[in-house]
């Protein structure tokens, strides 16, 4: 995981640090001063909208757990290395819970997508410079689209259509229980071709998309493509600033 200082979030908040993964944001972290009251900078902070989902919020003494936007019962004392070492372990080591309530779920899921998305465009554009298999993969899945349905279609509208392919093939195969979707439609059985060279080398899709699996059981499929229309992109430069944990 990569620690990142004062990343800008989509909604304007800038967190004193960000947890990511490879793909997405696992936590957050805010540091106050030690003659900060914490309750009172963590309510200013709450009523801004500052996301709860994985946050820590700290003033060099004590510190405070929010995951799934509730208050863990515990203050960690930051003098004692034994709580410190806990509120770590917790912190890194947590993992959001399934969502079943829908207009919980239509909300977070549209933060989540373009992220997701994101990382998506990121892996494609490494793989078409440094995966032969891919490259020819690609081109060839260009071609037919430009040849039976639009001579103008560039490659960025590609890209597009190998994100949602992936982010909606998700969707039909857990939570609508469908995987012969992509059998049956023929654009998506060519682009199964392309994903295929995309992951011959290293690219796990099961593990990149793992993330939606809380999202089972709320019947999101229209959320896909409406949130892939609205991509607003996290800047991957962002990564480089930050420090491997």
């Amino acid at each position: 995981m990569t620690f990142i200082p004062e990343q800008t979030l989509e909604s304007g908040i800038r967190p004193d640090g960000v947890l990511r993964d490879d793909f997405v944001r696992r936590g957050y972290w805010e540091a106050k001063g030690p003659k900060s009251d914490l309750d009172k900078e963590i309510a200013k902070k709450t009523a801004n909208g500052y996301p709860l989902t994985n946050t820590i919020f700290e003033n060099t003494k004590k510190a405070v757990l929010y995951q799934n936007k509730k208050r863990l019962s515990t203050e960690f004392d930051l003098n004692n290395p034994n709580e410190v070492g806990d509120l770590l372990g917790q912190f890194l080591t947590y993992l959001e819970p399934e969502i079943e309530n829908f207009d919980v779920a239509v909300r977070e899921f549209k933060e989540r997508v373009p992220e997701l998305a994101q990382a998506l465009l990121a892996i494609i554009e490494r793989e078409y410079k440094q995966n032969k298999k891919f490259i020819t993969a690609f081109d060839a899945f260009a071609e037919l689209c430009r040849t039976s349905l639009d001579p103008k279609i560039g490659t960025d509208v590609i890209k597009e259509m190998l994100i949602q392919h992936l982010l909606t093939e998700r969707l039909f195969t857990t939570v609508f229980d469908n995987p012969d979707f992509i059998r049956r439609n023929v654009i998506a059985a060519e682009i199964e071709k392309v994903i295929d060279a995309l992951t011959i080398r290293s690219f796990n899709r099961r593990e990149f998309l793992k993330s939606l699996d809380r999202f089972k059981g709320c019947h999101l499929e229209s959320c896909v493509g409406m949130c892939c229309r609205n991509w607003d992109w996290i800047d991957p430069r962002d990564m480089q600033h930050g420090r491997q944990i």
